[in-house]
């Protein structure tokens, strides 16, 4: 009897450290498919794609353009976590690494960056980290979302609001202060630009 007891405490206490563990086959895929749908869009027509460097130029991009990139985290995050164990801090993590691996060159070697691009290169490393930020924060949202699906029986469960627990309040007004205090220096730096 004490055995079987033993034998249960041991497979308990695997579940746990499993459950607490990262995703890392579900970080991947979510990553690979991310930068290969990224790079698809550049074959999109005008106006539907963007680079980062057309923010620091002064290019217009479209809603339509924000909705595409924005969108890839999203529905990639949700379509995991729908149909694996893909938390939000997985989503984070495959959506960090992928705005990585897309910006990387330009950060380790600036010099391949284009004559106007490198004079203002402090000005597009932080619209790198804010699309980063933000990047994460989608894939974040799609991934909570598929989890919510995934775990509802019916569209009234999935549906239903629930009140958030204090340390979830204090997390979003951290998010929103950090977020405000980096859009408003990259404001400034827009406006010494000009």
């Amino acid at each position: 009897m004490s055995e079987n007891r033993k034998g249960n405490a041991a497979n308990t206490g695997a579940d746990a450290n499993s459950s607490v563990s990262p995703d890392l086959v579900g970080i991947l895929i979510a990553t690979m498919i991310m930068l290969g749908t990224l790079g698809a869009t550049r074959e999109l027509p005008s106006g539907m794609y963007f680079s980062y460097s057309d923010i620091v130029s002064g290019t217009p991009i479209s809603v339509s353009a924000l909705l595409i990139r924005f969108g890839i985290p999203f529905l990639v995050c949700f379509g995991l976590s729908w149909r694996r164990n893909f938390r939000e801090s997985d989503a984070i993590a495959a959506c960090l690494a992928a705005t990585l691996l897309v910006v990387w060159p330009s950060i380790l070697t600036p010099e391949v960056l284009r004559d106007d691009l490198y004079s203002s290169r402090f000005l597009l490393y932080a619209v790198y980290v804010m699309f980063a930020i933000a990047f994460a924060c989608f894939g974040a949202a799609g991934a909570k979302i598929g989890q919510r699906v995934r775990a509802s029986k019916s569209v009234h469960d999935f549906l239903s609001i629930e009140v958030k627990k204090r340390r979830d309040t204090l997390r979003d007004l951290v998010i929103g202060v950090v977020s405000s205090g980096i859009y408003a220096y990259l404001e400034h730096l827009w406006n010494q630009a000009k």
